[in-house]
């Protein structure tokens, strides 16, 4: 491979790019001042070659370095130091502000989310991007011009809070919080950005598409042509995660490489003259990148094209590697947050995966001694081994970081996307076709390509154990490996091509580690108790499957927490969500938890009441739109060696709720605090006497109350976290006890 022979810009971009990350993750605020000691030393480099009046290789390769690396270390020292650390120097202060609205970027029951280029701050100008979220259902549209007055909130540092990466990538330096809607006035409604224009367009055709092939697959439609995930089904975008081919859902090269050579070949149909099809090719490109936002995945596609396009007009070589290095470091150097994008390194990463190392697997299938004709099964089975090779090498170069950003892998994403890759390219272009001219015909015909590959996804993600993590020990260090005999492939010289195949040694027995942890993990049941404030939950896992109880009403925001202990616990699914008693009207829970993770199971309590009666239909119509099965029960028995039940004893003159879940060797009982005393005896004599655990929660807890405890023999007591005033049931002061407040994590056995 020796990516970097006779490469001088793809290797300075290299070496710069990775000077910026290194700078980046270790937060060090005076790149400025590495930016100007690399622009000093590139003049200096300079000036000694002009005074020798030669500059060889390696001298011209360390200008390009410094040169490239003192503008990216100082865009990023611009927008992290400058911008999102002058906003968290500002956080909890109370500011009146001045700016545009650029998008709505969320909306739910009692809080509006928006895009706002902040304009003016206490009267000083200020050009940043914030996300302006309003405590109330807001009216705002694109395009107004606001005053506001709130509280400015700067983001957490990567560090302590992965999840900001996904708002800094968006270019977003901070939040502001507005509270009340008289803190807010439509100042002018402004001539519209063009920004705004075309996110309005691009709203505007991905309902267009809703509209004329359905809400499933039009919003899938609306995903695979426009980029605009906001219509797509939950169900089918943990889906495509679980079969591993959620590639297909974010536009990439693919997608754009396809969409070109479906415009090829039309021009050619036409008898379009060569040289005309690769001039219009660049602008209509270029067109397709503004109305689809222009993520990065889709901007590297679109230049690596224009740079082929412009290579083959002007009739010079063209360098893959080089074209890639070149538009990262574009693309950094234009939008400094990039590089905090998980999009950007896995699309970067995929491309870098099949230039480099599929031409040398094309070289290696290629016949030393070319025959007059080649047998077709011969030349079948090359053209799927160099298939097959483009999908694993792209899946290869991915590994790491998807190891290391969200811990998981799917071991069907090589063989899914080779089978469904051709199903993929005729959707994607009757759906650009079902966009363009109105005719039935075609939007049946679309409907139904679109109907089949999201029912294939759908098919293939539902067996068990096609995801595992990669989070152990070992499996950790196979993945590292993997990562570093990558690069040492592509960067130094072997005479074998079969070198190549190292990588993908390590691979699979990164997945043999991972599925080895996964058979053989520990026989012991795991369990974790989340109590935070107003929300509690229960989850249980043993050998790779795990169950959800609901001890209150379910909140979203803890569906991120619940997801990350699921996977801690190393489990990728639920077999069973289980609600204990129907707290409110709309529970958001599941549908959250539907959004991360696959559910197989929602199991509800038996309805009291027509009130409850109606939730719970309701709840059953959204669980089958999500393709989830959905029970009455008052027990789970989903896990091995482990029997969960859940009861309200109606007998009291406050119904209590009580979860108990027990093993061969333990028994573990959660109850709240709705009880009377009276009762407290009878009450423990029938669930709490025997158990090894004992959790005391908070939910229905009655404020300025103080009750005990009778003494129980469990060998470990937690109390749930308590809100506002309440009081627990204290146990004597002798009796040891853990307050919760958090997660706790414990075993049954």
């Amino acid at each position: 491979m020796d990516l970097f022979h006779n490469r001088p810009f793809a290797f300075a971009s290299f070496s710069a790019v990775v000077l910026t990350l290194a700078v980046t993750a270790l937060e060090l605020s005076h790149r400025w001042i590495f930016s100007l000691v690399l622009l000093f030393g590139a003049i200096l480099l300079l000036g000694i070659a002009l005074v020798r009046r030669k500059c060889g290789k390696g001298q011209s390769t360390a200008i390009l370095f410094c040169l490239l690396a003192a503008v990216l270390l100082f865009g990023s020292w611009s927008f992290f130091n400058r911008k999102v650390d002058f906003l968290k120097a500002q956080s909890g202060k109370t500011v009146t502000a001045e700016g545009v609205v650029l998008e709505r970027i969320g909306t739910s029951a009692s809080q509006s989310t928006f895009a706002f280029s902040l304009e003016e701050l206490d009267g000083d100008r200020i050009d940043q991007e914030v996300l302006l979220k309003c405590g109330y259902l807001s009216a705002l549209r694109a395009g107004e011009r606001v005053r506001v007055t709130g509280t400015v909130e700067g983001f957490a540092s990567l560090k302590e809070d992965p999840d900001v990466s996904f708002s800094v990538s968006e270019g977003f330096s901070g939040i502001l919080n507005c509270a009340e809607a008289k803190d807010c006035s439509v100042v002018a409604s402004g001539e519209r950005l063009l920004r705004v224009k075309l996110s309005e367009w691009n709203a505007a055709l991905s309902e267009k598409l809703v509209e004329r092939l359905g809400k499933r697959e039009g919003g899938l439609a609306a995903a695979l042509v426009l980029g605009n995930r906001s219509f797509l089904s939950a169900v089918d975008t943990v889906a495509f995660r679980r079969v591993g081919i959620s590639h297909f859902l974010a536009l990439s090269g693919l997608h754009v490489g396809i969409l070109i050579a479906a415009v090829e070949c039309l021009l050619r149909l036409f008898r379009v003259p060569r040289a005309f099809r690769i001039w219009a090719i660049i602008p209509l490109s270029v067109f397709y990148l503004a109305v689809t936002g222009a993520s990065p995945s889709t901007v590297r596609a679109v230049c690596m094209a224009a740079m082929l396009s412009v290579a083959f007009l002007l009739r010079r070589n063209y360098d893959s590697p080089t074209a890639i290095f070149t538009v990262l470091f574009i693309i950094l150097a234009v939008q400094p947050c990039s590089i905090v994008d998980n999009g950007l390194w896995l699309s970067f990463l995929a491309a870098g995966g099949i230039v480099i190392f599929v031409p040398a697997v094309r070289k290696a299938l290629a016949d030393q001694k070319p025959k007059k004709a080649i047998h077709p099964v011969k030349r079948v089975g090359k053209a799927l081994l160099l298939s097959l090779s483009v999908g694993a090498f792209a899946f290869a170069a991915t590994l790491p970081i998807s190891a290391f950003l969200f811990g998981e892998a799917s071991i069907l994403s090589v063989p899914a996307t080779l089978v469904l890759s051709p199903l993929l390219s005729v959707a994607l272009v009757f759906s650009a076709l079902s966009l363009l001219i109105p005719n039935p015909p075609i939007f049946l015909i679309t409907e139904k390509l679109l109907w089949l590959l999201r029912r294939a996804a759908f098919a293939l993600s539902e067996w068990r154990g096609i995801t595992v993590r990669l989070q152990d020990r070992v499996t950790l260090i196979l993945v590292l490996l993997t990562a570093i005999s990558l690069f040492l492939c592509a960067v130094l010289k072997f005479r074998k091509k079969l070198f190549a195949v190292i990588p993908l040694a390590f691979v699979v027995l990164a997945f043999l580690s991972a599925y080895s942890v996964h058979w053989f993990g520990q026989k012991a049941v795991q369990t974790a108790y989340f109590s935070q404030k107003s929300n509690e939950y229960l989850l249980f896992s043993v050998r790779g499957k795990a169950t959800l109880i609901d001890l209150s009403g379910g909140n979203r925001n803890d569906s991120y927490q619940i997801v990350d202990e699921l996977h801690s616990m190393g489990c990728t699914e639920l077999e069973e969500l289980a609600l204990t008693h129907y707290h409110a009207p709309a529970t958001y829970l599941l549908n959250c938890l539907a959004e991360k993770v696959k559910i197989r199971t929602l199991l509800l309590p038996t309805p009291a009441n027509g009130e409850e009666t109606a939730v719970s239909e309701r709840l059953a119509e959204e669980a089958e739109l999500l393709g989830i099965r959905c029970e009455i029960a008052d027990r789970s028995s989903a896990l091995s060696d482990l029997t969960i039940q859940w009861m309200h004893d109606a007998g009291m003159k406050e119904p209590a709720v009580t979860v108990a879940a027990q093993t061969d060797q333990a028994s573990m009982v959660w109850c709240n605090s709705r009880f009377p005393s009276a009762e407290q005896t009878k009450f423990f004599r029938r669930y709490a006497a025997g158990a090894n655990v004992f959790l005391f929660g908070q939910h229905g807890s009655t404020s300025g109350e103080r009750r005990e405890l009778p003494a129980i023999g469990a060998a470990k007591i937690f109390v749930g976290e308590w809100k506002g005033n309440s009081t627990p049931f204290l146990p004597p002061e002798n009796r040891y006890y853990q307050t919760v407040s958090g997660v706790v994590r414990f075993s049954l056995s």
